[in-house]
């Protein structure tokens, strides 16, 4: 009787804590269901973004949210069936094809590449360039944008010729720190073509949208998607309205191009969540889900195309894409959740709220604050820091200083260091030699390292449309920041302009000279002298307008290639070069002469310094 007795209470407790996990289980569910829709309706309130999709995938289930319009001028309201634009979240697209062929044993993570594919620019001194450093961005890359993108389809270049025509040189040791690089993941995918014998588009549609259903996705998009309903249309948000704005296809089509819907992605994130062993084997998930390299080890790092995340202390892996007029993302919180989200707009305010309201509702804050040191030395880390990513031996080097760029400053009165990052600035305490950790934002750190030349680096994870993706910058000196570049050295082309006034009071003195024969004569100087001084002046006022301004005002048009406007401007300034050895030939004779006064050999003398100071300028900016 007893054991008939025990045995009835343990199935009512063991029925009890059944019914309890479910009922906790939909709890979870429907609470996070709230959570999401009740973020996302704040988000459309708030007029945060015009269009939004999202689906999260829980407890095996999938759930939709649809907000907002995909086209404000036709009234057209997002949908399931909505395609968006979804750039860099591609590169898992990459990864996945990479893993399935390191599956088969057809590659191998860490060899030599050049045993997958043979040209002659593979070859460097600098390191083995392997499949592990091109997706995890750490081969150093000098990567080229001017020509990164197409204006039509039709004009879009074969991997191979991309990968062959753009191969940009490597500018430090391979495996040093992290440098997000296109191109890296564009050679991945051309190693999938030549190891194959598939051309990479066909690739992906047949090794992973059909085994996942994913029928409405590809890795295309038509010229005019703005014609066709079920496109969403990017929007810049500029004065607080939406302004549609246009994508263009990229070269680099591993890198990035993949267009979809909910519907789709609901899909793929499943398989990204529950580890679709159809798709990858465990070991090769594994590495997705797993940091592959950090800059730091109190830094997030990535794993094999995904980054690293540390909301409110709680980690989790994620994959975002920007571009202009479209933000998305793909977030895995392990044994818990997956979603994505996708807006129609570039401003990410509602994507940095959406993400770390999610954390903050459903998630404990175990992020903690470190006791600072007593002794610090804040003011050495001081200054302007740029983005490690950009071209060393381009007009890219000018084109993205005032993007890239950086300040920081020292709190005095705290012994710490201010950044002013996403709205806010934020004071960081200096825990560690060299590290230094944001006092509201406990899981955001600083780190500056030196090499052995003395240069400084900086690192953190940069937040973007709410997610953490790890940044390498290097401390600029006093003649390379845009302080310089803007406020400074336009004193110098100043003094070069002065050329136009000297010469038109030496035209004044002409003139006198009709009335007064003998008027300063003696101090005269050669005509010719005059002749070279406007011509210099005025090709430096014209490269100025139609070179440097130029770059700087239409900066996206170098996205499809060098304008026809700025290449006749830089005609003008490798003329420099010769007028320059003409103007010192005659100032050498002026002052062997001791032709004019002594103030107007000064000036010539100072003329002369400003156009070799405005030449090492164009050399160092890659202008000439």
């Amino acid at each position: 009787m007893k054991f008939i007795l025990t045995s009835f209470l343990l199935v009512l407790i063991t029925c009890n804590l059944f019914c309890q996990q479910t009922k906790n289980s939909s709890r979870s569910k429907t609470s996070l269901y709230h959570t999401i829709d009740s973020l996302l309706a704040n988000g459309y309130q708030s007029d945060m973004y015009p269009g939004a999709s999202a689906v999260v995938f829980q407890n095996d289930s999938l759930l939709y949210f649809n907000y907002g319009r995909a086209n404000i001028e036709k009234d057209i309201s997002v949908s399931e069936n909505t395609l968006f634009q979804l750039g860099s979240i591609g590169k898992i697209l990459t990864v996945i094809a990479v893993l399935q062929q390191v599956d088969l044993g057809v590659l191998d993570l860490d060899a030599d590449i050049s045993e997958y594919i043979d040209f002659k620019t593979l070859t460097n001194k600098k390191g083995i360039i392997s499949l592990r450093c091109l997706l995890t961005h750490t081969c150093s890359f000098n990567d080229v944008n001017i020509g990164y993108m197409s204006k039509n389809s039709k004009d879009v270049l074969s991997l191979q010729k991309f990968v062959i025509d753009y191969y940009p040189d490597i500018f430090q040791p391979v495996g040093t720190e992290i440098i997000y690089s296109n191109y890296s993941y564009a050679l991945a995918g051309f190693i999938i073509e030549k190891t194959t014998g598939i051309n990479f588009k066909r690739y992906i549609k047949d090794s992973i949208f059909k085994p996942l259903g994913m029928s409405n996705s590809s890795l295309d998009f038509p010229d005019n998607y703005s014609e066709i309903s079920n496109y969403a249309i990017p929007y810049n948000k500029l004065d607080d309205k939406f302004k549609p704005t246009t994508i263009f296809p990229r070269h680099a089509i591993p890198a990035g191009s993949l267009v979809s819907n909910s519907l789709d992605m609901g899909k793929f994130i499943r398989a990204l969540f529950k580890q679709d062993v159809t798709l990858l084997n465990s070991s090769s998930w594994d590495l997705l889900y797993s940091q592959q390299f950090t800059n730091h080890k109190i830094l997030n790092g990535y794993s094999l195309g995904m980054e690293q995340q540390n909301i409110n202390g709680n980690e989790s892996w994620a994959k975002g894409g920007m571009l202009p007029g479209m933000l998305s993302g793909i977030l895995i919180k392990s044994n818990d959740f997956a979603v994505f989200l996708v807006e129609n707009t570039n401003s990410d305010e509602f994507g940095e709220y959406f993400f770390k309201s999610l954390f903050d509702i459903h998630y404990q804050n175990n992020s903690q604050v470190k006791s600072s040191i007593k002794k610090t030395n804040a003011k050495i880390f001081s200054g302007s820091y740029r983005d490690k990513r950009y071209n060393r031996k381009t007009i890219e080097k000018a084109a993205t200083l005032f993007t890239g760029e950086i300040q920081l400053y020292v709190n005095a009165t705290k012994d710490s260091l201010s950044l002013f990052h996403n709205d806010n600035w934020h004071d960081y305490a200096q825990v560690h030699d060299g590290i230094f950790q944001c006092a509201d934002i406990p899981e955001s750190y600083l780190v500056f390292k030196k090499d052995n030349s003395g240069n400084l680096s900086m690192y953190r994870s940069v937040n973007i449309n709410g997610l953490s993706v790890p940044t390498s910058y290097e401390k600029l000196g006093p003649f390379n920041n845009s302080s310089f570049f803007n406020e400074q050295y336009p004193i110098n082309v100043m003094v070069i302009i002065s050329g136009f006034l000297f010469s038109l009071l030496a035209f004044v003195f002409k003139l006198l000279r009709l009335k007064k024969k003998n008027f300063l004569l003696k101090y005269k100087l050669p005509n010719y002298i005059y002749i070279i001084i406007i011509v210099i002046s005025s090709s430096i006022i014209f490269h100025s307008i139609k070179g440097v301004y130029y770059l700087f005002q239409y900066r996206s048009e170098f996205l499809f290639g060098v304008p026809k406007t700025f290449a006749v401007a830089t005609t003008f300034a490798y003329l420099l070069i010769p007028l320059m050895l003409l103007y010192f030939g005659v100032l050498m004779k002026i002052y062997k002469n001791k032709t004019g006064t002594f103030c107007t050999r000064i000036f010539l003398a100072v003329y002369g310094t400003s156009i070799i100071c405005h030449l090492a300028f164009l050399k160092y900016w890659n202008f000439v």
